[in-house]
């Protein structure tokens, strides 16, 4: 206690400064005795809470299914820990006490708890509570009943009992907080601003039947803070202190005033003394309120009949339902303003007479939100926000259905069903991908009061796929647009419109796509009624009658939608067909922007009979202001048309890297200058013909370009799709190496073809396809991607020829013979210090060179791994690996397990290391850029060269040491390789043997010994100084 005596001196000390003085304490200190409600309010009741200021609680389902109720003990505590100049210490509140007397046949005592329904704690979450349940008499239940209302006799008691509730805590009880944000410590909040918090639950269950009613009544014949009795009256409760020293003055603080009623004190709630008929019917005091037994309700939902349904039924039981109709967005509504998907109904209780109460609303999906709303003044609308979770307090049955005034005699109106959003969102869809499909996804109504719980609804949200336009990259998922819209205005007295949309979209179909907004009409226009729909009639792999009566829009945006494939490989054709209403309705106008167009696309609009009415270029009809145009028809025998839609492609590189890449054109851009077409490269791109290297500014279709980038690179170009290159387009490949390109969609090399130049015959393709990649070199490839260069090598001259395939690829090209070479060979990885890679192979079969064969050794700035025999496979027993681009070190690595062993030396004889199974050798001096692999096998282990002198001058001597006899050929050779004389050739037995070497024909410098002996392979340096 001293502790917080010393606490307190410091707050009031401060507060003193802080408020001035003792007279700002008399003007904010406002302070006055605890007050316990059972109704939420006082006077009167919280109507949020108990709608009529009555509790209603439905019975138990069965015995195995027992209800419970959690009535909360409502208080007010104005009790600020402080020290007034005037009245002294003002203590806080670590303990306090209270009885409440109830039917003990309706309802059973089954003790306290610390949290609401909610979640939420209440006020004395930190106090310990104990508390008895005993029997009582109905005169001990009910005489301050009788004496307030004067009622002469004491009313029926149902098995009265009375539980005491006595709590204490080490930490002081707080005050009762003002508003959300406001510290309920603050001494100057007033004590009418603040709120009636719950400071305990008191748990029952439901024993009563339907139509019974119990009461629950709290009693200040016990009524303690503290040390402070409110049972004593008038008396002074604060015996042998002065007035007003510890708890002020308690006639001036009191509720009831200096003549307050025992009764009264220290309790709030409704007095319905004088209210009549409902006085006589439920009289009532401070401290009490009525429990309505009633039966179970059952959660429901509306509307659910008749065309204008929204919800039905699913299972027998009510537990689940669903919204009929998907829920439809499209991916250009925020253009419009709209940011969520939505339909609206309303949550019912079924049951006549009962009440919903604490209805727990959950969503499973990220994307499915609800609120609910206030359709009309007073509507409830206990879930403002949008969100995923919330609590609808009640859904009431029983106000002005059968309680028709409340506890204070006022009438009662039948409250409305609650109302009810849902909001699908498309924010909270995928984003990294297309997020466009269909959704499922559960609302769950939960509450222990209903009959049936937990009741589900099920939402089908789809989120349809936007057409491109008037965008340029349909592969671009975040720029995707709203499609073209054409407007039908007919010439009625009142000019009646309707807005058609179209366009072209990523995997899109002929057909009807759910996922684009399309569907199909039931019924027929009305004959003679003004329309405009888009018809599938002629549409090639589409049924005939698929849409008899038209396309409808399912976002319910245009009177119809039709998105056809962005893909496509021809023009596509759209079909509206009209009424204008009448011959008397014409001329009929079709209006446009321009703005919806894609840049280069190309419109047509025209008659159904080839346009031999009419026919105009959509981007020069008759200005309509600003960027729209239009056409009017005047014909009242034409009654429908046809546009003919070309997209122009735009291609997204798979693969631009930093440095150099070799690519091609896939479409046919405006502008076919280097810097149009690729405005972040930093040289004039160069391709490969005739067995040279040429640069060229203007690029064409059908060629590879080397192309060289720093940091920034080029992602995207735009141009007329690309799906056919023949002799028009001039792509002559001469005898040799030649660069290719591709078209705009993916091509297999089977389909790479050639065309007769003059009389010339028909040339071949002698070898595989490589594409070349910054980090890998060359890469063999079985298919041509758009935008990117190939190398190819032809016996002959002639045009190239390529066409898209008519139907979807089936698979990849194999190759049966390089299969089978690589997977018997040993690979070789050749990576440097930057990470670029490539593998070369050591074949132990023969090979045909010309099938392995690389393109040209390019620029000595790009990277380049290969044989020096310029194949990517090797079957020779000692070959060279020649490299360039590289930074060092560079690494040797054997990857696959082999009989042999090589050993790695450079020109000048200087060996680096022995590859074997799963080995590196690391090569770090930067002016090496070939080296040999010297073949061993494995029993070669004993074998021994060496030279001495070293350096020689005229004379030396060789020594060779052999394990076993073998074949043996010694060689003198250059520093760059070249023979210059044999030294050796034949059988020599097992032993050391010495052979001596003249030297006076050789100038001073640098020379090689190579010893081949058995299968093994020697390099040994030999340097001759004059």
């Amino acid at each position: 206690m001293r502790r917080w005596l010393s606490l307190w001196n410091v707050i009031a000390t401060l507060a003193i400064v802080l408020l001035g003085g003792g007279a700002a304490y008399g003007q904010a200190y406002d302070v006055k005795l605890p007050v316990l409600s059972l109704t939420g309010s006082g006077p009167g009741y919280d109507s949020r809470t108990y709608p009529a200021g009555f509790i209603v609680v439905p019975q138990q389902a069965s015995p195995q299914q027992p209800r419970e109720l959690l009535v909360p003990v409502y208080i007010r505590n104005c009790w600020v820990p402080s020290n007034h100049p005037v009245w002294g210490k003002v203590w806080p509140i670590y303990s306090f006490e209270f009885k409440l007397k109830y039917d003990g046949r309706f309802l059973e005592f089954l003790g306290v708890q610390k949290v609401s329904p909610n979640g939420d704690s209440v006020l004395a979450k930190d106090f310990t509570f104990a508390f008895d349940d005993v029997p009582i008499t109905a005169s001990h239940m009910l005489q301050a009943l009788v004496d307030w209302h004067n009622l002469g006799s004491v009313p029926t008691a149902y098995d009265p009992r009375r539980v005491r509730i006595v709590a204490s805590s080490a930490k002081p009880l707080p005050p009762s907080p003002a508003g959300p944000g406001q510290d309920p410590w603050d001494p100057t909040i007033q004590c009418d601003q603040r709120q009636y918090v719950p400071v305990i639950y008191l748990r029952f269950r439901v024993t009563g039947v339907v139509g019974t009613i119990a009461r629950l009544i709290l009693s200040n014949d016990t009524l303690k803070y503290n040390d402070l009795n409110l049972s004593v009256f008038p008396a002074e409760p604060f015996p042998g202190n002065p007035s007003g020293s510890r708890y002020r003055d308690f006639v001036t603080y009191r509720t009831g005033g200096a003549t307050g009623n025992v009764s009264y004190e220290g309790l709030e709630g409704v007095d319905n003394r004088g209210l009549l008929p409902i006085a006589n019917l439920y009289p009532s005091m401070p401290g009490m309120i009525y429990v309505f037994i009633t039966d179970l309700p059952q959660i429901g939902f509306e509307p659910r009949i008749g065309v204008d349904a929204v919800v039905r039924q699913v299972s027998p039981s009510g537990d689940e339902w669903e919204v009929i109709h998907p829920i439809v967005l499209d991916s250009a509504s925020w253009t419009r303003g709209v940011f969520y998907g939505r339909r609206e109904l309303v949550v019912t209780n079924e049951v006549e007479g009962t009440r919903l109460t604490n209805v727990v609303v959950e969503s499973n999906a990220r994307w499915l939100k609800f609120q609910t709303f206030a359709a009309a003044p007073g509507d409830r609308n206990p879930i403002p926000a949008i969100t995923r979770s919330g609590v609808i307090d009640y859904i009431d049955r029983t106000l002005g259905e059968t309680i028709l005034q409340d506890i204070q005699n006022n009438p009662q109106s039948p409250s409305r069903p609650q109302n009810f959003r849902i909001l699908c969102d498309p924010q909270e869809l995928p984003q990294e991908t297309d997020a466009a499909g269909i959704y499922v996804g559960y609302i769950t109504f939960r509450t222990l009061s209903a009959s049936v719980s937990p009741v589900r609804l099920r939402v089908t949200f789809i989120y349809v796929r936007n057409p491109v336009e008037p965008n340029n990259d349909p592969r671009n998922l975040q720029a995707l647009g709203r499609g073209i819209r054409i407007t039908v205005t007919n010439s009625a007295a009142t000019p009646q419109s309707t807005t058609l949309l179209f366009g072209l979209g990523i995997r899109a179909t002929d057909g009807i796509d759910t996922l684009f907004g399309e569907t199909i009409y039931d019924a027929p226009p009305v004959a003679g009624s003004f329309f405009a729909r888009w018809y599938l009639d002629g549409v090639a792999n589409v049924p005939p009658g698929t849409a008899p009566n038209g396309l409808r829009d399912l976002v319910g945006i245009y009177a119809s939608r039709d998105i056809r494939n962005v893909f496509s490989d021809s023009t596509v054709v759209f079909l509206c067909r009209f009424d204008a209403g009448g011959a008397q309705n014409y001329p009929v106008t079709l209006t446009w922007d321009t703005t919806d167009f894609p840049a280069g696309a190309r419109l047509f609009l025209r008659d159904t009979l080839n346009g031999t009415i009419f026919g105009v270029d959509m981007r020069q009809a008759t200005p309509a202001g600003g960027t729209r145009m239009s056409y009017t028809i005047t014909d009242a025998r034409i009654r429908s048309f046809v546009i003919e839609y070309t997209y122009p492609l735009v291609v997204q590189y798979p693969v631009i890297q930093k440095g150099w890449n070799l690519l091609s054109l896939p479409v046919r851009p405006a502008n076919n200058h280097w810097r149009m077409v690729y405005p972040r490269a930093i040289n004039i791109p160069f391709w490969f013909s005739q067995n040279q290297y040429q640069p060229s500014e203007n690029l064409s279709v059908g060629y590879g370009y080397y192309v060289k980038y720093s940091d920034s690179v080029d992602r995207q170009i735009a141009g007329v799709r690309l799906l056919r290159i023949d002799r028009n387009d001039n792509v002559l490949l001469y005898d040799g190496w030649n660069t290719i390109g591709g078209l705009s969609v993916p091509v297999s090399i089977e389909r790479i073809q050639f065309e007769n130049y003059g009389a010339e015959p028909l040339p071949q393709r002698v070898s595989g396809v490589y594409g070349y990649r910054t980090d890998r070199g060359f890469v063999e490839v079985s298919e041509l991607t758009p935008g990117l260069g190939y190398w190819i090598k032809i016996r002959g001259k002639g045009y190239l020829k390529l066409e898209a395939p008519g139907t979807p690829r089936t698979g990849i090209v194999r190759d049966e013979e390089r299969e089978r070479v690589l997977n018997t060979s040993v690979p070789v990885s050749v990576r440097d210090a930057e990470g670029k890679e490539a593998t070369l192979y050591l074949s132990s079969l023969p090979i045909d060179r010309e099938r392995f064969e690389l393109p040209p050794v390019p620029p000595a700035e790009l990277f380049d791994v290969r044989f020096a025999s310029g194949t990517y496979v090797e079957d020779g027993a000692s070959p060279i690996v020649r490299f360039q681009g590289v930074q060092h070190p560079v690494t040797l690595r054997l990857e696959r397990s082999a009989a042999a062993e090589y050993t790695v030396i450079d020109a000048a004889g200087r060996s680096w290391g022995v590859l074997r199974n799963g080995t590196e050798v690391r090569i770090t001096d930067p002016g090496v850029t070939a080296v040999q692999l010297l073949q061993r096998s494995s029993a070669a282990a004993g074998i021994q060269l060496s030279i001495a002198p070293q350096p020689a001058a005229d004379r030396a001597l060789l020594t060779v040491t052999l394990p076993s006899a073998a074949p043996v050929r010694l060689t003198l050779s250059s520093i760059v390789g070249e023979e210059l004389m044999t030294l050796y050739s034949g059988e020599l037995p097992a032993g050391i043997h010495t052979l001596p070497l003249s030297l006076e024909t050789l100038a001073s410098g640098q020379y090689l010994i190579r010893a081949s002996i058995g299968l093994d392979n020697r390099v040994l340096p030999l340097v001759v100084v004059r």
